[in-house]
């Protein structure tokens, strides 16, 4: 904490606006409620409908409106959401919404959980204190998080500004966004087949509804409000804070989606539309004494309390929550003075907080079934997630939540095969505690695990691991977990329960499921590699014998009808012995042989390994054309040259290609590449003949006739290199990758001998583009960054300088080109890192 010299005018300000309160302090609120009242989505959801109690209802409002944050409380169950983090407010919102947004923040952003602090000062008074407060908010300067690279996530320099919109839309209505907010309802979705229950509803009315107890179903699913997303964030805000939700709200509110930089790039072209240029985030320079007052404020309207900010003393506290009384006629609930802040709370919200202040269910500890309802409120887990929980009326346990009727057309499957609801919407959560092991629970919400529904585009979100850790321990007690040990449930492991296991997989498992990332064609269900060590011994046991018994209109059939085996002659029919041989044949699975089925494929299967040299693969491919030509390396990066229109498309990185298309299927569906960190690169050939001051790059169809392609020749250690014509020149083309990771790539350039004579024009020049992207940015005089590309000339033609190495831009884009001599041999040297 920093100390700061209080100035005579910071003073006089201070008594001023102490005076103010003193004489407004007997005033109260005469605006009534707000016409946008907080939105918290648990209580739109549920409370509104009866589904919450009071008391519920109203602790979920006093956690989520950050009542504690200034009533200070003891007890967990008012933990305070508090609001965002503004250390680094001045790097991510502009001053105008700042203003906008403090002046009336309700009428800013609707359903907004932030109170008025200001509402009862006039404009100009108003006006005054808002300046104050942004100025000392410009001081809250943070460098943006430095995201870099790695193995599997290329880093396009200036990440920020590279979003593609349609792209963001996509996945925008796809990875879970819309569970929570509003999708756009001109997106197009794949038609899936409603569930029986959901064509049921179509067909009821109201009364019908409520009689079935389908009304809950039925209901339409209020959206979270975004705000002015466009006058509030610069794309590279926009972008750090998708990209990393709790590094600006680490009340976890807004979860962690798992997106990739590009991917985060994106969501904000899309969510930003249209908007022309960047936003402005500072209007003017301020002077210190305002800052110093904005400072005083900060703390004075109890902003600290709830905001993280430097160089602010302690928070301001308020009456501690257990000495309110809800009788008292000034109250933030109803009749707040000019010092108490303004929520704008409706009446049912009004009155679920006096429930809370009235109740004695304070007084007891909740048990661990309520805790996690709670924390699934405050998370907004049923968004997504179906749980059973116990409502208030009487001790009814039904289920709540999951995704909204009208929402679930966006959630699709990866492979566009039906498998109803199971295959395509989040998990339901009942019993997930008594499922799943401590450990595999933890993991669920870590960011480095990976997606264990691959199939489905929804996207389980990650938390830092405070935020739910109190789910994590108390989901095994609430779903009263089994303590039994894989000894005592399935006994000892032998070589013919192995071998019985094995068996046993290959005759229905593998129909569903992978083994190790193998699978028999179009399945498309969970990998058991691993499942021994994320489900308990008892779990397994009982979901294998009765599915349907754990798991509500589950796909997975079961194999022992009526507790009999459909496989008597393995172990003598054994039941127990069976369901064991399968746990212990998936816990060995690493040592253990595929299931026959698997192998007999894998026999068939066309994946070119590049292992001792490269591969060369003539194919048709998406980004390469029906010339493509991939080629493959032991080091791991490949690429794929289109030969029809003289160009490198795309480059990878990881696995190669698979060849059954270009094998035995002609072509259909293209050849694509297995690995990752796909680059694509932009359209356009290599070579131009332009005048010296032209800037207009020729398109392919009108210098197309000038290319010819002749093939290419191997050298001795399998490397390519292309040959062809353009004009009176002659090109060998080189790519192949470097120690480091990436490509170099090298043109050797010469005339064909005797057609020179006719090159007489001494005002086209040959060029050579070693670079395109919609925005280039100069690193050095012999570096360029852009499109997800940082490209590097390693040596240029001998008689160009870095001056001859120019940017010209056209049709929104830019291109690096290199001028080349087209009288002598000329050798070009790049490297391109992604």
């Amino acid at each position: 904490m920093h100390s700061f010299p209080v100035r005579r005018s910071t003073l006089a300000f201070f008594l001023t606006f102490s005076v103010l309160l003193f004489l407004m302090a007997s005033a109260v609120s005469t605006h009534g409620h707000a016409e946008s009242p907080p939105f918290i989505a648990g209580f739109e959801r549920f409370a509104r409908h009866g589904d919450l109690s009071l008391s519920d209802a109203g602790g979920l409002l006093v956690s989520e409106l950050s009542c504690a944050a200034c009533h200070e409380s003891a007890d967990p169950q008012l933990t305070p959401k508090r609001g965002p983090t503004l250390v680094g407010a001045a790097n991510q919102f502009s001053q105008k919404w700042l203003r906008e947004y403090l002046n009336d923040p309700s009428g800013k952003k609707a359903g907004t959980t932030m109170p008025h602090r200001l509402r009862h000062l006039d404009a100009s008074q108003r006006q005054a204190v808002v300046n104050k407060l942004v100025a000392f908010l410009s001081t809250q300067k943070k460098p943006f998080e430095t995201v870099r690279a790695t193995g599997a996530v290329a880093v396009m320099h200036e990440f920020w500004n590279q979003g593609d919109p349609l792209r963001g839309r996509n996945l925008y209505h796809t990875v879970g966004c819309v569970a929570c907010h509003q999708p756009d309802a001109n997106q197009e979705t794949n038609k899936t087949q409603p569930s029986a229950v959901d064509q049921m509803i179509a067909q009821l009315d109201s009364e019908e509804l409520r009689e079935l107890g389908l009304l809950r179903a039925a209901r339409r699913v209020a959206s979270v409000p975004h705000g002015d997303l466009v006058g509030k964030y610069t794309r590279r805000a926009l972008t750090m804070f998708l990209l990393r939700p709790d590094s600006v709200r680490p009340g976890a509110r807004m979860p962690n989606l798992r997106l990739s930089p590009s991917e985060a790039a994106d969501l904000t072209a899309y969510l930003l539309g249209e908007r022309m240029g960047e936003l402005s985030i500072q209007e003017s320079s301020l002077d210190s004494a305002m800052i110093e007052e904005g400072r005083s404020l900060f703390v004075e309207l109890q902003c600290s309390n709830c905001h993280e900010a430097v160089g602010v003393t302690a928070p301001k506290m308020a009456t501690p929550w257990k000495k309110l009384n809800p009788a008292t006629e000034l109250n933030c609930l109803t009749k707040p003075t000019a010092a108490m802040p303004d929520y704008g709370l409706d009446d049912l919200q009004v009155e679920s907080i006096k429930g809370l202040l009235e109740s004695d269910s304070l007084m007891a500890e909740l048990d661990e079934a309520k805790s996690v309802h709670r924390r699934m409120l405050q998370l907004n887990c049923y968004a997504c997630h179906q749980r059973e929980v116990e409502l208030p009326d009487g001790g009814r346990s039904e289920v709540l939540g999951g995704v909204g009727r009208y929402r679930k057309s966006y959630f699709e499957m990866i492979e566009q095969v039906d498998l109803g609801d199971e295959g395509r919407l989040p998990p339901p959560l009942t019993g997930v505690g008594s499922k799943l092991q401590t450990k595999a629970l933890k993991a669920v919400f870590d960011q480095r695990t990976p997606a264990y529904r691959r199939h489905m585009k929804a996207r389980m979100p990650a938390y830092h691991a405070s935020s739910v850790k109190d789910l994590v321990e108390e989901l095994p007690v609430a779903d009263r977990a089994g303590s039994k040990t894989e000894s005592v449930v399935f006994g000892k492991v032998g070589d013919s329960l192995l071998r019985a296991g094995h068996e046993l997989s290959g005759t229905g498992c593998v129909e569903c499921h992978y083994y190790r990332g193998e699978g028999l064609p179009g399945v498309i269900g969970l990998d058991l590699a691993g499942i021994t060590t994320r489900v308990r011994p008892e779990w397994f046991h009982d979901f294998v014998l009765d599915p349907g018994a754990l798991k509500d209109r589950t796909r997975m059939p079961t194999f022992f009808p009526d507790g009999k085996s459909n496989r008597p002659d393995l172990l003598e029919g054994d039941v127990e012995k069976q369901v064991a041989s399968l746990w212990f044949y998936l816990k060995g699975l690493a040592n253990q042989p595929l299931p026959d089925k698997i192998e007999k494929v894998r026999s068939q299967n066309y994946e070119l390994r590049p292992d001792n040299r490269p591969v060369v693969l003539r194919s048709f491919m998406q980004d390469a054309g029906t010339h493509a030509i991939a080629v493959g390396f032991p080091e791991r990066i490949h690429y794929a040259f289109d030969s029809e229109k003289i160009r490198l498309a795309s480059a990878w990185k990881g696995r190669f290609i698979d060849a059954r298309g270009t094998w035995f299927e002609r072509f259909t569906p293209p050849a694509e590449p297995l690995g990752e960190s796909l680059i694509r690169f932009p359209q356009g050939q290599p070579f131009a003949l332009l005048d010296r001051e032209e800037i207009r790059w020729p398109a392919w169809g009108d210098q197309m006739n000038l290319y010819q392609f002749r093939g290419y020749r191997l050298d001795a250690k399998g490397v390519p290199t292309f040959l062809y014509q353009f004009a009176q020149w002659q090109v060998e083309d080189r790519i192949e990758p470097m120690r480091q990771g990436g490509l170099r790539r090298q043109w050797v350039i010469k005339p064909v001998e005797g057609q020179m004579a006719a090159f007489r024009d001494e005002s086209v020049v040959l060029n050579l583009c070693v670079h395109q992207a919609t925005k280039l940015t100069r690193k050095s005089a012999t570096q360029v960054h852009g499109g997800g590309l940082s490209t590097r000339i390693i040596r240029s033609p001998e008689d160009a300088d870095s001056a001859d190495l120019r940017i010209i831009t056209a049709e929104k884009s830019e291109r690096w080109i290199v001028p080349v001599s087209g009288k002598e041999r000329q050798t070009i040297v790049v490297e391109y890192g992604w």
